[in-house]
């Protein structure tokens, strides 16, 4: 069962016309949100960025639309689905026909779930490898922060990585800095300091990025946002990783330099302590 356009219908009910403007332009932008145990910890922050990137690709305001709206349909999707966990997925498009010039600003819906495959938050120990993709390099510009259904970048720097058996690789943008990982932000910790990259910088806004930096203090830090270069992520006491659905990702190699990750696993104890509370 998926949600479409204000209606529950079944998987196979769904038909969408070669007209769509998602699958011919990619017009359009998507969330994907974890559901845990019934809760939804960053809903609010997802609503907030799904409307902003509607404002800047100029799309209409979808009617109702709001953090507990969405957060019902979601928990009736996994009910009827049969899970207390998953991984949910907003899709928002520019509805109608027309080519580059579209002949309507009217957003369609597309809201669906799915089990995990692996646990979120996980406190496992394990070995994570990254290095740099610059074969597709992310233009500054506020397009760039939304979460667009235009995913090449990060298409071509997931294969880029899978062939050199890298776990992620840290994208650039145009002026040679970090902008984002493959589905993640970016973080170092330097001298206590929590550091990542600015919002204008090429690289999606986070919604766990969000909120690991309103809750800082909280959790017993500091933070900055600065550009950020290799030379700076070789010179980190500690790198890690930031979505939505794995929260903290603890990096232990980048090129030749090796991370210890004791710093980000005691991070990750301490968010799921305040953010599942």
């Amino acid at each position: 069962m998926v949600f479409y356009n204000h209606n529950y219908i079944q998987d196979d009910a769904l038909h969408l016309l070669p007209s769509n403007r998602a699958f011919k332009y990619g017009d359009g932008i998507f969330e994907s949100c974890l559901l845990n145990e019934g809760a939804l910890p960053l809903m609010a922050y997802h609503t907030t960025r799904l409307m902003q990137g509607m404002q800047c690709l100029h799309m209409d305001a979808l009617p109702h639309l709001s953090e507990k709206w969405l957060g019902d349909v979601i928990k009736e999707l996994a009910l009827q689905h049969g899970y207390q966990s998953a991984r949910a997925k907003i899709s928002v498009w520019r509805g109608g026909e027309g080519l580059y010039l579209p002949k309507s600003d009217s957003p369609e819906l597309l809201i669906e779930v799915f089990p995990l495959h692996s646990t979120p938050f996980s406190e496992a120990p394990q070995q994570y490898v990254i290095d740099i993709y610059d074969g597709l390099q992310k233009a500054i510009h506020p397009v760039s922060a939304c979460k667009t259904m235009n995913a090449l970048p990060y298409i071509l720097a997931a294969k880029f990585a899978a062939s050199h058996k890298w776990n992620d690789v840290l994208i650039l943008n145009t002026q040679n800095e970090i902008a984002d990982a493959i589905s993640s932000n970016v973080w170092l910790i330097k001298d206590h300091m929590l550091i990542t990259t600015p919002a204008l910088n090429g690289g999606v806004e986070g919604t766990m990025q969000a909120w690991l930096l309103d809750h800082v203090e909280e959790l017993g830090f500091s933070a900055s946002r600065k550009s950020l270069t290799i030379s700076d992520v070789e010179s980190a006491d500690a790198v890690f990783l930031t979505n939505a659905i794995k929260g903290i990702i603890p990096v232990t190699r980048f090129r030749e330099k090796a991370f210890t990750n004791n710093l980000p696993l005691a991070l990750l104890r301490d968010v799921k302590t305040l953010l599942f509370a």
